[in-house]
């Protein structure tokens, strides 16, 4: 019977000691704030397939070409007039003297040096055209993939080039793509005027225009190349072999 007693005793403490300890722990719980989930969300957009298949990008590079095609057509027409007249020189140095075959010389080298020059303004003109034309394309670009990554809570956005593989319900490329060719369906170029004839050409820079925009703050060196403008003008030093 003692036993017994004693048995019981212990059932009911071991009870009470389990009761509180449940008490206790959902205190704790109901006290303590629930973790945030810790887990990045990650977008992908295809910068190469935009740039590609988009209305606008497709409009730039044809602009481009036809300013491009007018250009090589009128240094082409240059160069052929050269040809003919260093060809006519090398008949006529038999039968000049040598102070007017200098002069023809000079004056055939200075036509050479203008044509070399239209060659290089003709260039920067097409690769300034276009930088300014790809940085508003980039622009209106950039604006819809902030909005995007803002409407998916995104933390961040990554170029799809270098990645081996992507789940499709992270890439917004085809999002984008819509919406940048309801939103820029054309851009204008806008070819720059031509410097003063007696300022000195420089060779093009690149265009800075045509880079990846950012995106939730990463950045991209993957851009566009603008189309080469022209076939140069032969150098001075590379004129046919003078009479």
């Amino acid at each position: 019977m003692t036993s017994l007693k004693l048995l019981r005793q212990f059932a009911l403490i071991s009870l009470t000691a389990f009761s509180l300890f449940t008490v206790v722990d959902a205190a704790a719980q109901q006290s303590t704030p629930a973790a945030k989930s810790t887990t990045p969300v990650i977008l992908i957009v295809d910068y190469q397939k935009v740039v590609r298949d988009a209305e606008s990008a497709k409009s730039i590079r044809q602009q481009i070409d036809a300013y491009r095609q007018n250009f090589q057509k009128e240094i082409s027409a240059k160069e052929t007039d050269l040809a003919a007249k260093q060809q006519e020189l090398s008949k006529q140095s038999t039968v000049m003297s040598a102070e007017a075959l200098t002069a023809k010389r000079k004056e055939f080298e200075q036509q050479v040096s203008e044509v070399q020059r239209m060659t290089i303004i003709r260039s920067r003109m097409l690769d300034e055209a276009y930088g300014k034309a790809m940085s508003d394309f980039n622009s209106v670009l950039q604006s819809i993939v902030d909005r995007l990554a803002d409407e998916r809570s995104a933390d961040l956005i990554l170029p799809r080039a270098g990645l081996l593989f992507v789940a499709k319900n992270l890439d917004v490329t085809d999002e984008a793509l819509k919406r940048l060719n309801q939103q820029l369906p054309k851009v204008t170029i806008q070819m720059p005027a031509p410097p003063p004839a007696n300022a000195p050409a420089t060779a093009a820079k690149p265009s800075a225009g045509a880079s990846t925009p950012t995106a939730a703050g990463t950045k991209s060196s993957t851009g566009t190349a603008a189309p080469s403008s022209t076939t140069p003008a032969p150098a001075a030093g590379q004129q046919p072999t003078k009479p």
